[in-house]
């Protein structure tokens, strides 16, 4: 087996601490091939998030499994019969730009407060959402090695990657996924959040008596914070300490810029940039809400969970059209100006003649999307006040540090493909453009 790259190196390690994750629930393995990895190509350039593995067991779960000891908050006994397949998911404190603070913990706390709100408020959607029966948190660096890696032991989904379905569908499938996704965004929107996170804008972990309370973030540490305004403060600085580090960007000293970025991101220059925002307005974020942390059952054409809440956190609800769902034309990140421009103002009136037969299909897509919503009473980006702005400050964000300039192994990538001048000089240019739009 190859270990020429960084997660192939600790890959007998990781195994080992499965093994060890199993003996301790005396859970024994169907076969040797029984463990497999989930979602992992062995030439991947970049740390994994996490490595996740799918475990067939010799006999299924019983109801005292996991009941060793005080089970942890945001568990669950197995309630289903014959569960005899789980996954288990290492969280790779190596991953490149993740803050281990809190940050199984915030998954596990995310993930129990949207299932809890379901089964509560949206029964039929409960089975979406995987039963977790045990987790540990991040132990490094007083553990070393893999053996100090956090981890969560939760059922086995079934289905399979939503996005790699997804293309391939008709229009009138895809138009029916789409109302399935609205049903689900809709519901976590609609999370209720506990007293404890009034004022609250950051990651999530547990107290003592295993209550809800707010915690750091796993992609950015701090916090949390009590206002929106120093939670964008802390955003930017962070991409600006990553810049610091950049072997090209060095801070943007060199090319000028720093003095203006500086200006612009404190505090109180940042609370004028969010006049007319409702700087209040918070729901639970996914995070990732992306086609690929959907599974879905092509036989029964429905969708059979909705997985990963790594990056889940309670913020203003535009956050979650700046990570995902630009796949069905609901998120603001897209190369197609027209549909950004009928996302962010809702007018989906008329297709434009000029779109090829393709971009039209995305159109119809974007357009039955931004229609669910509406029937569902949920948030989207052309309720939301301030959105244009709001938009500026995430490409602002994302302009003070691009990732394949503050990621030295993508730097490197572009050296050998003889491009790194040229994706410089963009990225200033683009960053010169939005500073002049906000100074102005």
């Amino acid at each position: 087996m190859s270990i020429d790259n960084i997660n192939q190196e600790g890959f007998q390690r990781r195994l080992d601490v499965i093994a060890s994750i199993l003996n301790s629930y005396q859970l024994e393995v169907r076969q040797a091939t029984a463990v497999t990895p989930v979602e992992y190509e062995e030439d991947c350039p970049f740390p994994y998030n996490n490595f996740i593995y799918k475990i067939e067991l010799s006999s299924p779960l019983g109801p005292s499994t996991f009941s060793a000891g005080t089970p942890r908050p945001g568990t669950s006994a197995p309630s289903k019969p014959n569960v005899s397949a789980i996954i288990i998911r290492l969280s790779n404190p190596r991953a490149n730009g993740l803050n281990n603070a809190h940050r199984v913990e915030n998954e596990v706390a995310a993930q129990a407060l949207f299932r809890q709100h379901l089964i509560s408020n949206r029964p039929t959607l409960t089975h979406i959402i995987p039963e977790l029966y045990a987790w540990e948190p991040c132990r490094q660096p007083e553990v070393s090695g893999e053996a100090g890696f956090g981890w969560t032991i939760c059922e086995f989904m079934p289905g399979a990657n939503l996005a790699e379905q997804f293309e391939g569908m008709q229009l009138s499938q895809k138009l029916d996924v789409i109302e399935q996704v609205a049903d689900v965004l809709a519901a976590v929107q609609q999370t209720l959040l506990p007293s404890q996170l009034k004022g609250h804008f950051g990651g999530l972990t547990f107290d003592g008596q295993g209550q809800i309370i707010g915690g750091q973030m796993s992609i950015l540490p701090g916090g949390p914070w009590t206002k929106y305004t120093d939670l964008w403060v802390s955003r930017f600085r962070q991409q600006l300490h990553d810049a610091d580090k950049s072997s090209v960007l060095k801070g943007w000293e060199k090319s000028g810029l720093r003095a203006r970025i500086d200006r612009l991101v404190d505090a109180k220059e940042v609370a004028k940039l969010l006049d007319g925002v409702d700087t209040t307005q918070k729901t639970l974020i996914h995070g990732d809400f992306t086609l690929h942390n959907f599974l879905y059952d092509q036989t029964t054409s429905r969708i059979t969970a909705l997985l990963d809440f790594d990056f889940s956190w309670v913020s203003h609800p535009s956050h979650e059209f700046f990570t995902g769902l630009w796949s069905i034309g609901g998120g603001l990140r897209s190369d197609n100006d027209k549909i950004i421009t009928a996302v962010l103002t809702g007018k989906f009136d008329e297709i434009d003649d000029s779109l090829s037969g393709k971009d039209k299909d995305k159109w119809q897509v974007a357009q039955s999307w931004n229609a669910a919503l509406v029937e569902r009473g949920a948030i989207r980006p052309a309720s939301i006040a301030g959105i244009d702005r709001l938009r500026q400050l995430m490409e602002l964000e994302d302009a003070l540090c691009p990732s394949r300039l503050g990621n030295e192994r993508a730097i490197e990538r572009l050296q050998r493909q003889d491009k790194l001048a040229q994706a410089f000089n963009a990225a200033t240019d683009k960053l010169t453009a939005l500073l002049n739009d906000l100074d102005s």
